[in-house]
């Protein structure tokens, strides 16, 4: 859990440096026996404990016990200091000689917009230490930060995937859809008024219905599921359809008040 992860940063940034090399053979030691899946997220956790401890307020300005962990455990590199946000550490690991790994799927420039770095991830994108990706836009949309979603959108000579404009409307970030509307030209699709429905997200949902020809596939139903009554209501007024069990999908979360609203207006 978050928590989790803040507390164990907190006890990191009071160890001794030998404390924190045991911790760091006990964590690396740990992950041979788990499965492929488990050990792809407990190394991100771990990423970001070890990174944390590392550049911490502790070790800040001390650059000797940066150079010296660094030779020691050989396991820092640009993609995890850009992925906990460590602007710092970034530049020191490229004065070093160490640059991107260019067989990662996710790239530094996209770990850095992953957590809202766009400094980062302008410094990388020129100094030529990484390439950017369509994550790098699909995660800026998610987090709603729309400073990185032009900055990405200009240097991205591609089209921008759906998953990018359908992230917008998933979380309700009306301005970064109004945004992508205005100055990209890729298709809208059912699913984003699926996405923007599903959560809940009536003032999207009504813009993607005023500007577009979207029509949602399972917008109802979700709606329902997710007990957005609101969203339900003016979806049966744009005279939506629907397939599937809409009140069994209502009573199933417990969503009293949609299920009444439900049963009223659809007694058949």
């Amino acid at each position: 859990t978050m928590e989790g992860d803040t507390n164990d940063r907190i006890v990191l940034w009071n160890l001794s440096d030998n404390c924190f090399r045991v911790i760091f053979e006990h964590f690396h030691d740990s992950t041979r026996s788990l499965s492929r899946t488990n050990r792809r997220y407990y190394e991100r956790f771990h990423t970001m404990i070890t990174c944390d401890c590392l550049y911490s307020t502790k070790f800040a300005n001390d650059r000797n016990y940066i150079r010296g962990t660094y030779k020691t455990y050989k396991f820092w590199s640009i993609e995890r200091a850009s992925y906990c946000g460590h602007f710092e550490l970034v530049k020191y690991l490229a004065a070093e000689g160490i640059t991107p790994n260019e067989k990662c799927r996710i790239s530094a420039i996209d770990y850095a917009c992953e957590v809202d770095r766009l400094d980062i991830s302008k410094w990388l994108y020129w100094n030529k230490y990484s390439r950017i990706s369509s994550y790098a836009i699909e995660k800026a949309c998610e987090n709603g930060n729309l400073d990185m979603v032009e900055w990405a959108s200009a240097k991205l000579q591609i089209r921008i995937p759906d998953k990018a404009f359908n992230n917008a409307c998933k979380f309700g970030h009306l301005d970064i859809v109004e945004w992508l509307h205005e100055n990209r030209n890729e298709e809208i699709t059912y699913r984003a008024v699926d996405a923007a429905s599903a959560s809940g997200h009536l003032n999207v949902l009504k813009w993607l219905h005023d500007n577009t020809n979207a029509n949602g596939y399972e917008a109802f139903i979700l709606a329902c599921g997710n007990g957005h009554l609101d969203v339900v209501e003016y979806l049966h007024d744009c005279h939506q359809g629907f397939t599937g069990n809409v009140l069994d999908a209502a009573c199933a979360n417990g969503h009293f008040d949609v299920a009444l609203w439900l049963y009223d207006n659809y007694p058949e």
